[in-house]
């Protein structure tokens, strides 16, 4: 289900097909995040491999959280707002999310 969810999104947004890639290096954890941007679409993905739950400064990704006021989680559908300040990633977990 997760898997299949994952690429019918995928399939309906170019940001993530096609979009201009900015990848951020872990940085003080163990999340890689990165983005993708079409137009005026973005998708910023974080990614935490360790096994403890990681909070995030988003105050890193203002380059391409800029004016969104928020995201929703393409898999659990979960608003995510702000999108400044801290956003905690659990552990072996993602975010997936949809700027607006």
């Amino acid at each position: 289900d997760y898997l299949k969810k994952l690429l019918q999104w995928r399939k309906t947004n170019a940001a993530v097909t096609t979009g201009k890639l900015i990848h951020y290096a872990p940085h003080e954890s163990n999340v890689y995040v990165y983005a993708r941007i079409k137009d005026n679409k973005t998708v910023l993905i974080m990614l935490n491999a360790s096994g403890k739950d990681q909070a995030l400064d988003m105050a890193r990704f203002t380059d391409v959280t800029g004016n969104h006021t928020g995201g929703r989680d393409v898999i659990t559908g979960k608003q995510i707002t702000p999108v400044q300040g801290k956003i905690t990633v659990p552990a072996r977990g993602q975010y997936i999310l949809e700027l607006n």
